[in-house]
């Protein structure tokens, strides 16, 4: 069972990397493995909540989202969640989402890769790092997907330094889109 699955049955605007709010702690929405939803807590450990268990599906603004309760929902009663805005131009989501005719070929949607992802992320953000690609669009082989996508733009890889959990430091990737001139 799909995200799709869990939209068209439990009538909820569940999407990959929706925010949602589950006993207090804000998470996104990682996948769905039969009627259940993975849940990225920040901070905090992955969860696997059932999608009417307290799950709360937030807007961009962190607003809640209208969400009809167990109670309320009949068999075969069609999704009438919105897809929020903000999730348009970088998450892979059902040709509908973007007015387009169901059945269209799913190539026609924006960011049906994570190649295409990427390149929107990049965009849209200017920047990206492991933890960000994963944890705002799914892509856990980032370096993969910048490998792919340098094959038709520029992208530039900075080394930084960041802290550990431990008072460490940590070296890792920040990949960003290269000026038209090779310019950063």
């Amino acid at each position: 069972m799909t995200l799709p699955y869990i939209r068209r049955t439990y009538n909820v605007p569940a999407f990959r990397g929706q925010t949602v709010r589950w006993d207090g702690k804000l998470g996104r929405i990682l996948s769905a493995r039969g009627p259940h939803l993975h849940v990225q807590l920040d901070p905090g450990p992955k969860v696997i909540l059932h999608p009417t268990d307290g799950v709360e599906y937030l807007g961009r603004e962190l607003e809640p989202m209208a969400v009809p309760r167990q109670s309320e929902l009949q068999v075969g009663q069609p999704v009438e969640a919105k897809v929020p805005s903000h999730l348009a131009d970088v998450y892979d989501l059902p040709p509908e989402a973007f007015g387009l005719p169901r059945g269209t070929r799913r190539r026609a949607v924006p960011g049906s890769s994570h190649v295409e992802r990427t390149h929107n992320y990049l965009r849209r953000y200017g920047t990206v790092t492991q933890r960000e690609a994963a944890f705002h669009y799914g892509d856990w082989r980032l370096a993969d997907s910048v490998y792919r996508l340098r094959r038709t733009v520029g992208v530039l890889k900075e080394t930084v330094e960041v802290p550990t959990r431990y008072g460490h430091v940590a070296r890792i990737a920040r990949y960003s889109l290269e000026l038209q001139g090779g310019a950063h």
